[in-house]
């Protein structure tokens, strides 16, 4: 299995492990990016025609995520240090926010996209994905219950790898005296709104993620 091959695989398999919720205390899950470390907060996954493309939510700060450790208490999810000497309540005050996309051609059964006698040219995405992931826009809110409190985007960086049919879209979010136990809502709109993909992300890893849509 080639190298893009497999990346893809692996990718997937990530987004898929995000419907799996842990059990007890235990380190946020994150992940090395060319940005920072950054938590898992959630995914999605969108069909266009016969394109498909996977999308995985990070939150990075430096290396703060990276010593986080969450635990189930009688009052809801706690926040500590990996020490459990520091209890945290509040996001750092400046957020970065990755949505890592990968697109694949899904056919008919996205989910065999796994499977390992899938070649290489099955899974590349049609060349007109180019043109749909191209300058997305994005609107976000953060989320407490069912109040919902827009957010003012920062700078918005959009990185394309051709080779894997990757992007990543950095988006800078301010987060000062945020909860940790809120969740950001995330309403990513493709080639002017022929396509839209809601998501919501957050640290409380016993929720599951994974969204689905489909474009117009």
């Amino acid at each position: 299995m080639k190298l893009r091959t497999k990346f893809l695989v692996c990718f997937l398999t990530a987004a898929i492990c995000l419907l799996l919720p842990p059990v007890g205390t235990g380190d946020a899950r994150t992940t090395k990016t060319p940005f920072g470390t950054g938590a898992d907060a959630g995914s999605g996954l969108l069909k266009y025609r016969d394109a498909c493309v996977a999308v995985r939510v990070l939150f990075i700060s430096g290396d703060f995520f990276k010593e986080l450790r969450q635990r189930k208490t009688l009052n809801g999810v706690e926040f500590s240090g990996k020490k459990q000497k520091t209890i945290y309540v509040n996001f750092p005050d400046q957020l970065v926010v990755d949505l890592e996309a990968i697109a694949f051609r899904c056919g008919s059964k996205p989910a065999e996209v796994l499977l390992p006698n899938r070649s290489e040219q099955e899974m590349s995405p049609p060349e007109y994905t180019v043109g749909l992931m191209a300058k997305p826009s994005f609107e976000l809110a953060w989320k407490r219950g069912d109040e919902k409190r827009p957010v003012a985007l920062g700078a918005t960086q959009e990185y394309h790898y051709p080779a894997g049919m990757r992007w990543s879209y950095v988006l800078n979010v301010p987060s000062a005296a945020v909860p940790l136990t809120e969740s950001l809502e995330i309403d990513m709109s493709l080639r002017s709104g022929v396509c839209r993909l809601h998501m919501t992300a957050n640290l409380d890893r016993r929720v599951s993620r994974l969204v689905h849509s489909t474009c117009d």
